[in-house]
């Protein structure tokens, strides 16, 4: 067998065929994903051949020129245009994706609305401007949609496999392939291989007579039998809700009109996947087809009372806009159903597409609208809370805030911080930068502003640097006024059994459980391997939080538990995370090289007059004992 033929037999040559075609069609599209797959790998390595945030926006101009290129591309074949205006097309591409991901000062809801409208151009860009009729609309959307799930299979067969394959050798021969190794295998199956296929299978016609829109017999039963029954049940559920609310004069519930959001979005796709069933499906399917923007109307009620009682509770978000761009979708379709009785499916897509583009810039946009929004929001709650003067000014409030309002006002200080636009509210914060313990942050990075750092250490510290400065304790939108009066930190540690046993640098270690420290408790121990006359330990912990190691012979440590649990609270650690176990360690030392280390996994209390009152308390001693008369 030659060389050539054994190369044959894996089918090389197709897959050379493959991204041949690709190349050759989709030029720029197949240079992105190359291009993405190269930066993917030398970020795996730990090259960073630009900072962190570059390399966002390097990721993202590439994300975006791919999928406009391929709209610029249909758009052009489907007018057979000219190479120069080709080239023209693919420049404006590569100028728009440039723009959104290079000249914003930071990432924000802008990109993400943009991102949608750039894949939902994708879905009609060879008919824009055109009269080609509804059956070669979907099916061209059919084939693409079969062709994405080929190349995302494609791929995720050849990442499992490509990882197989070095587990094996990993375990078979000891070879300790490195972890990067399996990013790698993965970085090519998903970024390059897999979009790969799906170019290289693209359709290259635009134009179907409704004789060739057949649907595949598994998809129709899905359709016929699955998606439709299953839209209607809960379109039934949407009514009766309806009718619950009416009956008991009450607004929906907070999170319903992302409820309704989710199903209107899959209603129409589901609209829009049985275009080809709608005259030989099943009788319930062509009634869904015929009536299903009929229907829509009391879920689009109950959508806009949910929203619009969100918004007036607590303002326009980016999330509560991106439901109002669903909401003006969904109603234009279906007054657009209603008074036409056939209008054309590209409008389906186009409508979203143009909402979505126009949330993305411009003083009506999401993120504009929502800063605003938000800003309003926060100067009344200040105002209220003694913060913001009746001039202007602020200053440190001497006021009981309640709960709910330091609630609201560290929620909308979390917006401001999280989504990096916190020079909106640069007057509010500016008077208190002196007082703001910028702990955790070097000098370097606290002079940054917020996009330019990591975000845990600008979107988690710094609001709540901020609400303390300004007076008043940080609520966190996830606590309750239950879950406010009490404190918890909890961190997990190997060798917490209650046996003693061996350690280095200390001569013991040994687990300690309490749990009913408001009455005191205690709990004793004896040394093992200490001859006839074994040393007992006693370790006993107050009703304050004073947990006492006391030796037979009287000799004694003591650490403040309830100190420890009053910083971890004060500086809101709850867990250890990233900062290390230090936070949970306590070290003290005694007479006659006397000497234990507390490792603490778990406090608990509630909080009364400021002060967490323990009552429960895990954690591992390590422990010497001191040494007895006559021993060095």
């Amino acid at each position: 067998m030659s060389f050539k033929s054994f190369i044959a037999r894996f089918e090389l040559q197709a897959l050379w065929r493959a991204f041949r075609v690709a190349l050759l069609r989709f030029p720029l599209a197949v240079s992105c994903c190359v291009s993405m797959f190269t930066l993917g790998v030398v970020d795996n390595h730990g090259f960073r051949p630009f900072s962190e945030s570059m390399t966002d926006r390097v990721f993202l101009f590439l994300a975006l020129l791919f999928t406009l290129s391929l709209s610029a591309s249909f758009y052009a074949e489907a007018r057979r245009a000219l190479r120069g205006q080709v080239a023209g097309l693919m420049i404006a591409a590569v100028a728009l994706a440039a723009t959104v991901a290079f000249v914003p000062a930071h990432f924000t809801a802008r990109q993400m609305f943009f991102g949608a409208a750039a894949c939902l151009l994708f879905l009609f860009a060879p008919y824009v401007g055109d009269d080609a009729d509804e059956d070669s609309v979907w099916y061209f959307n059919y084939l693409n949609a079969v062709t994405a799930l080929l190349g995302g299979v494609s791929g995720a067969v050849l990442g499992v496999g490509g990882s197989l394959i070095l587990a094996s050798i990993d375990y078979l021969f000891e070879l300790h392939v490195p972890g990067n190794l399996y990013g790698d295998v993965w970085a090519f199956s998903l970024i390059f291989f897999g979009p790969v296929v799906f170019l290289s299978y693209l359709t290259r016609d635009f134009r179907f007579e409704k004789s060739e829109c057949e649907v595949h017999a598994g998809i129709a039963f899905l359709a016929n039998y699955l998606m439709v029954p299953l839209m209607l049940v809960y379109m039934g559920v949407l009514y009766a809700y309806t009718l619950r609310i009416l009956l008991k004069m009450e607004l929906p519930r907070g999170n319903v009109a992302y409820m309704v959001t989710g199903f209107g979005g899959l209603g129409v796709l589901t609209h829009l996947a049985v275009h080809a069933l709608r005259d030989k499906g099943t009788r319930l399917l062509q009634e869904y087809y015929a009536h299903f923007y009929k229907i829509m109307a009391v879920p689009l009620f109950l959508l806009a009372v949910g929203i619009f009682t969100r918004i007036r509770d607590y303002g326009v978000t980016p999330e509560r806009y991106a439901i109002l761009v669903a909401l003006a979708w969904l109603s234009a379709l279906a007054l657009l159903y209603a008074f036409r009785r056939r209008a054309h499916i590209k409008y389906v897509p186009m409508a979203l597409c143009a909402l979505c583009l126009a949330a993305s810039f411009g003083p009506w946009s999401a993120m504009d609208v929502s800063i605003r929004s938000q800003k309003a929001r926060l100067g009344a709650l200040l105002e209220q809370a003694g913060v913001l003067q009746a001039d202007g000014s602020v200053a440190k409030t001497s006021k009981d805030v309640s709960f709910e309002q330091r609630k609201q006002i560290s929620s909308i200080v979390d917006f401001f911080y999280g989504n990096s636009v916190e020079d909106a509210i640069a007057g509010w914060v500016t008077p208190f930068k002196d007082a703001m313990d910028k702990n955790g942050l070097s000098k370097a990075q606290a002079a940054q502003p917020c996009r330019e750092r990591f975000a845990s250490s600008c979107g988690y510290y710094m609001p709540r640097k901020l609400v303390e400065a300004w007076g008043m304790e940080y609520a966190s939108r996830w606590e309750t006024m239950k879950s406010a009066d009490y404190f918890s930190f909890s961190m997990t540690y190997d060798g917490g059994g209650t046996r003693w046993e061996k350690i280095a640098p200390y001569e013991y270690t040994t687990g300690l459980n309490f749990y009913h420290i408001e009455k005191g408790d205690t709990d004793a121990r004896v040394l093992p391997d200490e001859g006839e006359n074994p040393r007992k330990v006693t370790f006993a912990v107050a009703p304050d939080g004073k947990l006492t190691l006391t030796m037979q012979d009287g000799k004694s440590l003591t650490f403040d538990l309830g100190a420890k649990a009053d910083d971890l609270r004060a500086h809101h650690i709850s867990s250890a995370g990233t900062r290390g176990d230090a936070v949970a360690r306590l070290s003290q030392e005694g007479p006659a090289g006397m000497r234990a280390q507390l490792r603490i996994s778990y406090l608990s209390g509630p909080v009364r007059d400021g002060h967490v009152a323990l009552q429960s308390a895990y954690m591992t001693v390590l422990f010497t004992p001191p040494r007895e008369e006559g021993e060095k």
